[in-house]
């Protein structure tokens, strides 16, 4: 069905053929598609966003307890080189390295 409402924008087209009621459904046309596509829009924002948080929160938990288990490794090298070199309690950070790693913990 080839109706002219229906002919894209960029097509020059005399309005004037076309009755007011005519116009005004395809107003309502373009209306409806519009209306359609933002429910489709917020419909998936819906479903994403829990799926992200998800993914997030399992990530959240999985650096946590790499963390733990970092400083736990490191544990016993952090009492030797409080003995070996001191350094203040209240130290936030500590710096370890090597010929070709460094790694910061804190």
């Amino acid at each position: 069905m080839n109706n002219p409402a229906m002919n894209t924008i960029n097509q020059s087209m005399d309005l004037s053929q076309f009755s007011a009621q005519q116009l005004k459904e395809a107003l309502n046309r373009i209306e409806n598609k519009k209306n359609e596509e933002r429910e489709a829009y917020k419909k998936l924002v819906a479903e994403t966003i829990p799926l992200a948080l998800l993914r997030l929160q399992k990530t959240s938990e999985m650096m946590k307890n790499v963390k733990t288990e970092t400083f736990q490794l490191f544990e016993t090298i952090l009492d030797l080189k409080n003995q070996v070199y001191g350094f203040k309690e209240k130290q936030m950070s500590h710096t370890f390295s090597n010929d070709k790693e460094e790694i910061t913990i804190g």
